[in-house]
This record gives structure tokens, sequence and C-alpha cells, in this order.
């Protein structure tokens, strides 16, 4: 049966005796009056949002979108960045890395072994048994092919897809450093010291001649072939060296000692090229220029000195820090012509300046955030540039925070828990530990490409 309601109204029909056009006709006045009821909750709720300040954004206004979305990210923070907690090893954890496809980290401890996890699924996929020491120290290469990992005394190169050791360096004297070469192909070790004996002649009064035997410490770095593990050279210094530092291309090294000397070496032939003289103390840290045409060196009092590389001749000496407040080292980083100076302190405080690196021009000095429920700065533990030399990326006790390089202006906080334990090559990823045997993994946000 058909009915057409449009004529007249519904209580004409009701008024009518068939009484199964009264029951129809009830049942959809029924419906219409639950209809009415959910509009007009849906209209109280709009009205409820609007008078609490919510902005809602019309599909179709695509323009309004886009710009409120970018006005966010220069303030963003964001607490809920903790991916994933790995737990598995029985103490401490007190090294990691984490390789260039962002998709594995490994990570060393204290229960002398070696763990290497999925980043994508947080599953372990192995364990790595035979350091008999803390494993203090761990690389891996570029090119995915090399887990390089050091306790005190042991160095051992691993499979990184299969797990399998390849070989070990053993009895070496304490492992200070491990560090490998951007082409993965060299290995460069801390080979602790030689005792070279030496013939000493000396002529009395009368003319006759004595011989005795002196002893002569001197301090070594290893440099092995990764793939075959063969010994290539030792850089064999007179001093201790304090700081070591590789170019991007693994032909130079520079090494900085006690006594504030620098010396260029050879990586290839192991040769000492030159070595530079100006520091007064011991040498903190070294930077080389991408291009490998400058060198940067810092001091224990603080001062900055610019070298040319091929040449060795000091360019400038500038000192941006103060001097009376150093009670650390000051660290530098180059990025095409920035130099960074980050003067890591052990008073939770810290100090991070920005400056031309061709004219040591100061630009400005990083205004870090103050740290909650502290009269202290954020105490920085590491420093990285973006890939695109964009950004610059400080990593500290009070989150990740990432500045724009040309302004120094703060694009955004990350909050983290736990100290730095690694960080990816593209700042992609970062792992902490919070003194324990746990993992924290945290995915850093970015609207690079790069990252993506």
């Amino acid at each position: 049966m058909i009915i057409d309601f449009s004529p007249l109204p519904i209580t004409h029909y009701l008024s009518q005796g068939n009484s199964e056009i009264k029951s129809t006709l009830s049942q959809l006045k029924r419906i219409f009056m639950k209809l009415n009821l959910v509009a007009f909750m849906i209209l109280l709720g709009v009205q409820f949002l609007l008078i609490k300040g919510i902005s809602i954004i019309s599909p179709t206004d695509k323009k309004s979108e886009t710009q409120a979305t970018s006005i966010v990210s220069d303030t963003l923070q964001i607490s809920n960045s903790l991916q994933t907690t790995l737990k598995g090893h029985a103490l401490t954890v007190t090294s990691a890395a984490i390789t260039a496809d962002n998709n594995t980290i490994i990570s060393g401890s204290k229960d002398n072994t070696i763990k290497l996890w999925n980043l994508v699924t947080g599953q372990l996929k192995r364990t790595l048994i035979g350091h008999t020491g803390v494993v203090n120290y761990l690389n891996v290469t570029t090119d995915g092919k090399y887990i390089v990992s050091a306790d005190y005394k042991n160095v051992r190169i691993w499979n990184l897809l299969t797990g399998a050791l390849i070989r070990e360096i053993k009895n070496l004297e304490t492992v200070s450093f491990i560090k490998t070469t951007q082409d993965g192909k060299t290995l460069v070790v801390d080979g602790g010291t030689q005792i070279i004996k030496n013939t000493k002649t000396e002529v009395d009064t009368y003319g006759y001649k004595s011989s005795s035997e002196v002893e002569v410490k001197k301090y070594i770095i290893s440099v092995f072939n990764l793939n075959t593990g063969v010994l290539k050279n030792k850089l064999v210094h007179n001093e201790s060296f304090t700081s070591v530092e590789i170019s991007r291309s693994g032909n130079i090294l520079v090494s900085g000692n006690e006594t504030g000397k620098l010396n260029i070496w050879n990586l290839q032939n192991g040769r000492l090229q030159k070595t530079l003289t100006g520091h007064n103390s011991t040498i903190n840290s070294i930077a080389i220029s991408p291009d490998e045409q400058t060198i940067v060196s810092t001091e224990q009092d603080g001062q900055i000195k610019i070298w040319d590389l091929s040449s060795g001749k000091l360019k400038s000496t500038f000192t941006g820090h103060d001097k009376s407040s150093i009670d650390g080292s000051v660290i530098v980083l180059i990025s095409n012509d920035t130099l960074v100076s980050w003067l890591k302190k052990y008073n939770n405080k810290t100090d991070v300046k920005i400056w031309n690196l061709q004219t040591g021009e100061f630009k400005y000095t990083l205004k870090l955030p103050k740290i909650e429920n502290s009269d202290g700065l954020n105490n920085i533990n590491l420093i990285n540039f973006s890939s695109d030399s964009k950004n610059l990326i400080t990593y500290g006790n009070d989150g990740i925070q990432t500045w724009e390089l040309t302004t120094g202006k703060l694009k955004n906080t990350v909050k983290i828990q736990g100290d730095i334990l690694a960080v990816s090559p593209k700042n992609k990823i970062v792992a902490t530990s919070e003194g324990a045997s746990d993992i924290n993994i945290y995915k850093i946000p970015s609207d690079n490409d790069e990252n993506k």
C-alpha cells in the first residue's frame, strides 16, 4: 500500500477509522521524532566544540589546514615518540649502534653479550657471545657488512647479516676507542703502548765512552684492513694522544696530544705528514672539514684554532667561551662554512656558539631552554648536524631540540628519557638507557625527505 502524505497533514489520516493506516502513521511519527533528536544532539556537540575554542577546518579549505600545520610545527613538543622498549640484556646496556637503513640496532652490555634487534618489530634477532668483558664500544660500517665491538682488551669483527665472528684482535692494552672509515675498509684502534730500547752513549771528562740502555715509551694507533684483518700500519706517537679524528674520505687521521700538538697522518701509508704546534694545553677536540682543507682544534683552556690542512698554517685563533667558567671540554663540529663550538660542562650547564668557519666571525649563541624544575640550563650530551646541513640537533636531558642553523630559531622539541646510547646516521632513531638493561627506542619526526 502506497500512502501519499503531501496533499493532507498527518493528523488528517490519524483521524480516519482505518486501523492499518493509523498504525503505519504512528510508526512514522516516532521515526521522525528520533531523527529530530539525533540532529539536535549533533548541533549541541558542534556548539560545545566552538565554545571550547576547538577549530573545525572544512575539508575543502586546504590552504587554511596547511597554514595551521606550519604554525604548530615551529613550537612542536612531542611526548609520545617512544616507539618501544627492548628487554633482553641481563645487566646494564653500555653501548649501541644503529644501521644506516634504520632497521637494526646492536647493543652491548655489562653481561658481556651483544644483541641484534629488529627496529621495525622490536624483536630480538640474535645474541653474539664471545667477549670476556664489558662491551664498551660498538661500531657498524655504513655498508651494513660488519659490526666492530670492543671490551677492555679485545676487539672483535662480526658479520652483521649472519652474526658469525670473522676475526678477533686479542690482548690489547686498555682499548680507549675504535673507529671505522666511512667506506668500511679501514679499522683504527687504540694500539696501547710500546717500549723501545735505545742505546745511549756518554763521554766523561776523561774521554772514556760508556753505553747504557734507555727505555722509551711510545703510544700506538693501530690501522687494520677491515676486510682481511691485516695490520696495515702503526702510527707511533711520542706523547699520549687525547683526541683522534678521521677525514670523511678515510685518507687523513689527525691526533692531538697532552702537550697541545696536532699530528697529521696519511692513513693509507701510515706516514706522519706534519706536526702543528700552537696550542699550550691538552687537545680536547678535533674536526676536519668535509673538503679536507681545514682543521679546527680546541684545547683545555677553551681556545679554538683554525688551520689550513695542506700547508699546516694557523689561519685564526678565537675564544668565545668564558675561560673563567670552563670546567669541561670545548667540542667542535664543521659543516660547510659553519663551525659549532660546544662547551660540554659537568655542572649541569652548557654553551653552544655558531661561527663562520672561513672568517671566524661569531654569529650567535643558542638560547637553550631551561630544565623543568631546575635553575640550570639544558645539559647537552650530543650535537649533530642534519644531513642537509640546514638544522642543528642537540640531544640533552631535557629532550631533543632541532634548531634552524641560519637563525638559531628553535623549531621543535621531542621529550625523551634516559642517556643517549646511539643515534641513527640521519637522526631518525634515538636509543637511550636509564642505567638499566632496557633500551628505549624513540622515533624522531621530521619533515625532511631525507629521513622518510
